[in-house]
């Protein structure tokens, strides 16, 4: 391969490249996982029938089926009812095939049109305003309405608040990388800052509270510890996702992964890059569970405390439900991984 930009290179650093996957679960000791392999029957045919409502094309239906949303849905929010995790599964499923858009599109100018449509139906379904008529909606943004709707008739204001906010943020940051088609590559900095926004785990941790029917106050989201653990949960989220993710990305000429990026700029092999990547996961987990310590605990009121505590845990469990259904579903490792040792075989 002729190497000329810097993406370039960055994909000779690690291409041809064979690589044994450190155990994730041991990065994140002390911490539950939802061992289950599947969902339920009614979740799935749930997910089934809302792709349905929306799209007849078949590839769709068989990346759902392949990635298990509800699957997903159930490992980050287990204790959640299951009408909550089959709502969750077709938001996970939206969330996938709304990102393969921007990665496989050919139009210059679809990311932009995609990303004003999208956020203007969302604002205009959380804020109780007149929706946009379906038929001038593309497949993918009418797939949301009834997602988003029983979020607005269901969520409190402040929590509908955030999730529109951090939603937004998610959409802009997908639309705004998937523009980067300079040859270049970001920083450790740069990925690490553009990933906690791309990887879309800020929504899904505005999403317990509608999950399990709490209210928080403001003021206690934005206390620093609990910021703090929320930082940490997207840092650990985009870290193991990033590992899991390697290979498929390599394979579609993708750079924007922090084991490329850590080999580009910091010199490393692609399995020392990985190794790194699993060190910064157990740092990041340390900084979770020094934060749980700061939080403003007991506050005098039970049910509030009872609230963050819950919130505390769910967002260990969106850590730890992201690990386990990527080992669980066939989207990074195929239906039958490669191992040695007990590891997953990454063949780059």
């Amino acid at each position: 391969m002729t190497i000329g930009t810097p993406q370039q290179k960055a994909l000779s650093l690690v291409r041809g490249k064979k690589l044994l996957l450190p155990n994730l679960y041991e990065a994140l000791p002390g911490w539950r996982y939802e061992t289950s392999r599947d969902c339920s029957e009614r979740v799935n045919d749930a997910v089934e029938a809302w792709i349905q409502s929306w799209t007849t094309n078949e590839s769709t239906h068989a990346k759902a089926r392949a990635g298990k949303p509800g699957l997903l849905a159930k490992c980050m929010y287990p204790d959640a009812d299951e009408e909550m995790i089959a709502d969750m599964a077709c938001y996970l499923a939206w969330i996938f095939e709304w990102d393969d858009n921007f990665d496989l599109t050919t139009d210059i100018h679809g990311p932009k049109r995609l990303q004003e449509e999208t956020k203007r139906h969302i604002e205009s379904i959380l804020n109780k305003e007149p929706i946009l008529a379906p038929g001038t909606l593309q497949p993918i943004t009418n797939g949301l309405t009834r997602i988003v709707s029983k979020i607005a008739n269901k969520c409190p204001l402040g929590p509908r608040k955030r999730f529109l906010h951090e939603i937004g943020e998610y959409i802009d940051s997908v639309t705004a990388w998937a523009e980067r088609q300079n040859g270049s590559m970001p920083t450790l900095a740069e990925q690490c800052a553009n990933r906690r926004l791309t990887v879309g785990v800020r929504p899904s941790i505005e999403l317990i509270e509608y999950c399990y029917g709490l209210d928080i106050p403001q003021a206690i989201i934005e206390h620093d510890a609990v910021q703090e653990i929320m930082e940490r949960t997207t840092e650990i989220v985009m870290l193991s996702n990033d590992i899991v993710s390697l290979g498929p990305e390599m394979a579609s000429g993708q750079v924007g992964n922090i084991i490329s990026v850590l080999a580009y700029q910091d010199g490393m092999s692609a399995q020392g890059a990985m190794d790194r990547a699993v060190d910064l996961i157990r740092k990041a987990h340390t900084a979770f569970e020094e934060a749980e310590r700061c939080l403003p605990l007991p506050s005098g009121n039970t049910e509030l405390d009872a609230s963050v505590q819950r919130l505390v845990l769910g967002c260990k469990d969106i850590c730890t439900g992201s690990i386990n259904w990527s080992y669980n579903c066939s989207r990074y490792f195929g239906e039958n991984p490669v191992r040695e040792s007990g590891k997953v075989v990454i063949q780059l």
